[in-house]
């Protein structure tokens, strides 16, 4: 029988890099968002800086913990009357991340 303890796996910052080279300031779990159930989460994650603005990205998980390669950048889509802007100053930068099924 699994440890209920031993549960815990390092994601190499490396695997979550946008074009820019950030690493995600946050990161979320977007359950299986790409229809593939592989029993691990797909993770969100915001990522930039002040220079090239901030944005949301998507890192799809390759079938083992920890596993992440890649980064799909997205669009910034926001319901109105709310707007959403990708570049310097972007809400992204402070916004917070939270799951939600």
């Amino acid at each position: 029988m699994p440890s209920p303890y031993n549960n815990q796996v390092t994601i190499g910052y490396e695997s979550l890099l946008d074009a820019n080279g950030n690493s995600p300031l946050q990161l979320a779990s977007a359950f299986q968002a790409d229809g593939v159930d592989t029993g691990i989460p797909d993770l969100f994650g915001i990522a930039g800086e002040v220079t090239n603005g901030y944005r949301l990205g998507y890192h799809p998980n390759y079938f083992a913990a920890g596993l992440y390669w890649g980064v799909t950048d997205l669009t910034c889509v926001t319901p109105p009357p709310v707007t959403c802007t990708c570049g310097p100053g972007s809400p992204w930068s402070t916004t917070v991340t939270a799951p939600a099924r």
